[in-house]
């Protein structure tokens, strides 16, 4: 290589011919990466002991690595020298390092030793300092939502002996008041910065998604230490497969769950409920916006994302106008989705979700001439007779009117205000929309809601996670212990003496019904057709078939004749 250099002196001449060199060297160095260290066998679970040699394929570099979670350094870190015998759990990582050059990325495998579970397991790996310093931590200072913990995440799917996948994000405390609970709510967060902006893998069976940008690992939130899957059951109603098409589905935005186990730095730390992040996340992935393309709100006037423009302008409007005009209701419907929003008031106020209608509110609009406004459904921990305001908690008692709370502006307390139920009211002045709420409600009730259906959820979710009890009871100790299955009865007992109290409480509400009364519909020959009632869909495998309803409200009503009939 002829390096021409423009200068009279050969002396000169050579002493830049040897800086160039020495600069060209230098930057070789540079630019060279030393091999992330390769353990002989990848971390996943092991019933006996064995031994875990490391390697970098860098020669001439040294191997370091921890057994707590915390990234190896060059200095305090042992150096490997021999196989590693593994015969507990064990929190690997290792790293490698040479002379002049940067270290190699952290290599993290934890040996889950002689443990079995009937559920996902995800570990986390993290310097044990990110999460439980008093200063830093973020389990200890879980007031502060600026704070968040580099961590590496391993997840194993059910049955699975190796992860599924491996990477670097970080963690925060997710949640508000459950924040203070001794086991807490964590987030996941893929983070490109640390090699990684997705989660490449298909969380939850169930959709579509094989790539996610945050999880969250609940601790069953204010059902800690009752049954840990209220709200997961609750959010599990709207999934009416097993109603073989007998219902139009609820038009609702309820996140996804599955139970895991989680381990910190190879210690048990208990059964958290995975759920898509129901923020901006969600609508972004199931709704296909960008963040420029849509509105998204919290609570009263909260902004998650672009602005409170719409609202406001739909709530200045609302505030001056009469609903009992049809007119009036026909433009309204062009601004908010009454499919999702009937079915939104319909299910919460039935569960009795007690933190809400002025708590856990979240909507968003596309921003389009004919985007219409959508509501986000989460958190319904306060159901189900688990918080009453005027009843105390987990009585399991479900005589509370939750009609009359969105009614009545003299009921006013911290989880309902005039804000939270202003469009509901004013929706309620609609002939037209109260037929459609009150004969929806019914539907559901002779369906979604069937005492049985939701008794058959309760037993499936209790021998989803009973085989998991014993053990995260033996972590956290009291609360749970013997009264677990107590605990479940009493939201059995819920489910069970609700219809009576729905049905009084929309009597004594709404004027426009008179009473109730049991409607059987049948077909002759059954073979003959189908019938479509108000929202409930019957053919031949349905008849004859008995459902109660409102008396004083009209109800469509449509035969479909079979072909040839």
């Amino acid at each position: 290589m002829k390096i021409p250099l423009m200068h009279p002196s050969k002396g000169c001449l050579h002493v830049c011919y040897t800086l160039l060199c020495t600069l060209f060297t230098s930057f070789s160095l540079f630019s060279q990466v030393v091999q992330t260290p390769i353990p002989s066998v990848v971390g996943g679970l092991y019933g006996a002991p064995f031994s875990v040699s490391l390697s970098s394929s860098t020669a001439g570099a040294v191997v370091r690595y921890t057994l707590d979670g915390s990234v190896p350094d060059s200095l305090a870190s042992l150096a490997y020298t021999t196989p590693l015998l593994i015969n507990k759990m064990t929190t690997l990582r290792a790293k490698a390092f040479g002379i002049g050059v940067p270290s190699s990325a952290v290599a993290t495998h934890t040996y889950l030793y002689n443990v079995s579970h009937t559920v996902p397991i995800v570990a986390l790996s993290f310097n044990d300092k990110n999460f439980f310093d008093d200063s830093i931590g973020i389990y200890k200072n879980y007031l502060n939502k600026a704070l968040q913990a580099e961590t590496h995440v391993e997840f194993f799917e059910k049955g699975a002996k190796t992860a599924d996948f491996s990477q670097l994000t970080t963690v925060e405390i997710q949640g508000q008041a459950t924040t203070a609970l001794p086991q807490k709510s964590l987030e996941i967060k893929a983070n490109a910065a640390l090699g990684a902006a997705t989660i490449p893998y298909r969380l939850f069976p169930d959709l579509p998604y094989t790539t996610y940008t945050r999880l969250v690992l609940r601790n069953g939130g204010q059902d800690w230490g009752v049954t840990m899957f209220r709200d997961e059951m609750a959010s599990n109603l709207i999934n009416t497969g097993d109603l073989n098409g007998i219902i139009k589905t609820p038009d609702l935005n309820v996140s996804a769950t599955r139970p895991s186990v989680v381990y910190l730095n190879g210690t048990y730390w208990g059964i958290h409920n995975m759920h898509e992040r129901m923020k901006t996340t969600f609508v972004e992935q199931h709704f296909g916006l960008t963040k420029p393309q849509y509105d998204m709100l919290e609570n009263e006037n909260e902004v998650l994302n672009g602005d409170i423009t719409q609202w406001q302008l739909l709530i200045n409007d609302i505030s001056t106008q009469n609903f009992s005009n049809n007119a009036n209701f026909e433009t309204l419907k062009q601004r908010i989705d009454m499919s999702n929003w009937i079915d939104y008031n319909v299910f919460n106020v039935y569960i009795d979700n007690e933190d809400w209608p002025a708590n856990n509110v979240r909507r968003f609009r596309p921003r389009t001439p004919t985007g219409k406004w959508r509501w986000v459904c989460w958190d319904f921990d306060f159901s189900f007779g688990l918080f009453q305001v005027t009843g105390g908690f987990n009585t399991g008692d479900p005589t509370p009117n939750s009609l009359q709370r969105l009614l009545d502006l003299s009921l006013q307390y911290s989880n309902n205000f005039p804000w939270s139920t202003l469009l509901f009211r004013k929706c309620m002045e609609n002939a037209s929309f109260r037929r459609d709420f009150i004969n929806r409600t019914a539907d559901m009730m002779n369906t979604v809601f069937k005492p049985n259906r939701i008794s058959n959820k309760i037993d499936s979710f209790r021998t989803l996670y009973e085989p998991e009890m014993a053990r995260h009871v033996a972590k956290w100790g009291s609360p749970f212990g013997a009264i677990w299955g107590q605990n479940i009865e009493k939201m059995r007992f819920f489910a069970t003496n609700r219809p009576q109290n729905v049905l009084s409480h929309f009597q004594n509400q709404l004027s426009d019904i008179t009473g109730n009364a049991n409607v059987t519909l049948n077909a002759s020959p059954a073979v003959g057709g189908s019938i479509r009632f108000s929202t409930v869909r019957l053919t031949t495998a349905n008849y004859p078939w008995v459902g109660t309803y409102f008396k004083g409200v009209p109800i469509p009503v449509k035969a479909i004749a079979a072909p040839g009939y």
